[in-house]
């Protein structure tokens, strides 16, 4: 008898202790012990896979996602929002645009604000209309002599069909408390500059200077023609500021004033022509 096992062969009685073979011993040794009995527990239900190593319970059984009409709803609205805002916006800008044709700020307009189709009509002894060149129509600008009041309100003088007349009439109008100064400016840029850049080098302007006309309005002057055959008068009376300048009528070149205008600029036989015509168009501009 131990209280451990000796070997092969001992075995363990229900006292606890350990005995040796049977063989080997004349006491008799209780009955061995038996494994503890462990009290029935209930299996785990069927269907549910619980109470199994290694298995978790399973939920019950899983039902199909129902599905949701929210996205398409959503979308929806998003697009009638849209179309509602297009819709309003289109109104807008329907009404601006009117309002920007009445003001000829869209398209200009099919009469000056400050001269009229007569007062043309008699300076160029031809029928002549006008035009006033506004938002898109002001493009064309650049092409009616605007080297003097480029950025003014323009008026734009074309022949009438019955007209035999083929020269074109620019009149622009500046109105400003520095009509003075900006008088100065644009006799300045008709003289021609001259700028030091250092080094020797210098970037001088075209000037297009015909003459100044003293006893004409508070100060004026008269330039030369321009590439496309356009020479004006520029005139100030106070704070307000016309230029004038007439094309060339007919087809014929005009012919070079070897006198030369002031300043060694090139000058030509219908200079001073259309300036007197000018004049007479500029008196009129109100």
């Amino acid at each position: 008898m131990s209280d451990v096992s000796q070997g092969p062969g001992w075995w363990l009685a229900s006292d606890g202790k350990w005995y040796p073979p049977q063989g080997g011993s004349t006491a008799a040794p209780t009955t061995p012990q038996q494994p503890p009995t462990v009290p029935h527990q209930p299996g785990p239900q069927a269907g549910y896979g619980g109470g199994y190593p290694g298995y978790a319970p399973a939920g019950p059984p899983a039902t199909a996602p129902k599905k949701s009409n929210k996205g398409c709803m959503t979308a929806l609205i998003i697009f009638l929002v849209i179309g509602v805002l297009g819709a309003v916006a289109a109104i807008a800008g329907v009404a601006w645009l009117g309002s920007k044709v009445d003001s000829g700020e869209a398209f200009g307009k099919s009469s000056c604000d400050f001269a009229s189709n007569q007062d043309v009509s008699d300076a160029m002894g031809q029928p002549y209309d006008l035009i006033q060149l506004g938002g898109i129509t002001a493009i064309a600008t650049p092409a009616l002599d605007a080297r003097v009041l480029g950025d003014a309100k323009t008026c734009w003088a074309t022949p009438t069909a019955s007209s035999s007349s083929s020269g074109v009439v620019r009149i622009a109008r500046f109105e400003g408390g520095d009509a003075a100064n900006r008088y100065q400016q644009e006799l300045t840029k008709a003289k021609g500059t001259t700028q030091d850049r250092g080094n020797g080098l210098s970037v001088e302007t075209l000037g297009y200077l015909n003459k100044e006309l003293p006893g004409v309005g508070d100060e004026a002057f008269c330039t030369t023609t321009d590439l496309a055959g356009s020479s004006g008068v520029l005139v100030r009376r106070g704070t307000e500021l016309v230029y004038v300048s007439v094309g060339l009528g007919g087809s014929s070149t005009p012919s070079v004033d070897l006198n030369g205008a002031q300043n060694g600029q090139i000058k030509f036989g219908s200079d001073d022509q259309n300036c007197e015509t000018a004049q007479k168009i500029a008196a009129k501009v109100k």
